[in-house]
């Protein structure tokens, strides 16, 4: 169930970001499962399985600082809500 509902919120937020957003921020769960398997079942990692992690994690911050700087986004890339889907750009008829 849990996989189902992940899976549908990765589908939803193509509405709302670009798809190299959406495609870095689902590589996040390789970290999160890393660090979750350490805590739960006490799993032993090593030193370049958590140096794969921290290149992620320095990826996914370079993204982060890069969409919040207003590049890359989802009306950007010509597939916001606004555009209707078709990749195009709305002219204004001017």
């Amino acid at each position: 169930l849990c996989d189902v509902e992940a899976n549908y919120l990765v589908v939803r937020a193509f509405q709302y970001t670009s798809l190299t957003s959406v495609t870095l921020l689902d590589m996040f769960t390789i970290p999160c499962a890393l660090l979750l398997t350490r805590l739960a079942l006490g799993a032993r990692y090593a030193r370049r399985h958590v140096a794969g992690v921290l290149l992620c994690l320095a990826g996914l911050v370079g993204l982060v600082l890069s969409d919040a700087g207003g590049t890359g986004g989802a009306d950007e890339a010509g597939s916001g809500s606004g555009s209707g889907g078709s990749g195009k750009p709305e002219h204004s008829g001017k």
